[in-house]
């Protein structure tokens, strides 16, 4: 998987929003606002493909988490990014 182009983190108001800044239309109705260690993920998966296996991983050696609800984690936050068109 990888971040489609155009889509980048900013921060708006104190809060990290991923917000799209490229040509073509885009809905931005809703808003992807992420926690601190979404946007480690987002750093994580930034000019590279990346697997939500390998994303888990890096998440467990920064936090104090367990595997099985890292990459539960994963899943779930690459799935919303993905349901919104950030990712493919």
């Amino acid at each position: 998987m990888h971040i489609n182009p155009g889509y980048k983190l900013q921060n708006i108001c104190g809060e990290k929003v991923i917000l799209y800044t490229g040509s073509h239309p885009t809905d931005c109705s809703e808003l992807s606002v992420l926690n601190e260690a979404g946007c480690y993920l987002w750093e994580q998966m930034q000019q590279k493909d990346f697997t939500a296996t390998h994303l888990a991983e890096q998440l467990c050696n920064t936090y104090d988490i367990d595997a099985e609800t890292a990459l539960r984690d994963v899943q779930h936050f690459l799935a919303s990014l993905s349901a919104k068109g950030i990712i493919g």
